[in-house]
């Protein structure tokens, strides 16, 4: 038996009422309102549980979420936990090779740099 609900009324542009209407009759949406329930339950569980924290969508076909429901079956990690791995080497990769980069042309200059210096003699001997 359904949990009880409350009937609320709202008013929408024709264009959005249109694309909610074109999701009618899938993935077992029956009616508008099936649509409007799972829109609304999607919308609160990507809501970030802190205020200081951020949200990212990411749209995966048929081929990723193949491969997301094996690593979950071999390893129990989630599309959620895969995608902030991901993300978390993606931006330290990013971060090395730029901090790299700065490396080699700080390296460069102190080369050149020494190549200028004459040598001194109390140094040499």
């Amino acid at each position: 038996m359904p949990a009880p609900s409350t009937s609320i009324s709202m008013r929408l542009p024709d264009d959005v009422l249109a694309e909610l209407d074109s999701r009618v009759g899938l993935d077992g949406m029956r009616n508008r309102s099936d649509v409007i329930r799972q829109a609304t339950r999607s919308y609160v569980r990507q809501l970030p549980s802190l205020p200081s924290m951020d949200t990212v969508t990411i749209q995966l076909g048929s081929a990723v979420r193949t491969r997301l429901a094996t690593l979950y079956e071999l390893r129990g990690i989630t599309a959620a936990d895969a995608a902030l791995q991901g993300l978390l080497n993606y931006i330290d990769a990013a971060i090395a090779e730029e901090l790299g980069d700065v490396d080699e042309k700080l390296q460069s200059r102190l080369q050149s740099k020494r190549a200028e210096t004459l040598p001194s003699k109390e140094y040499t001997e």
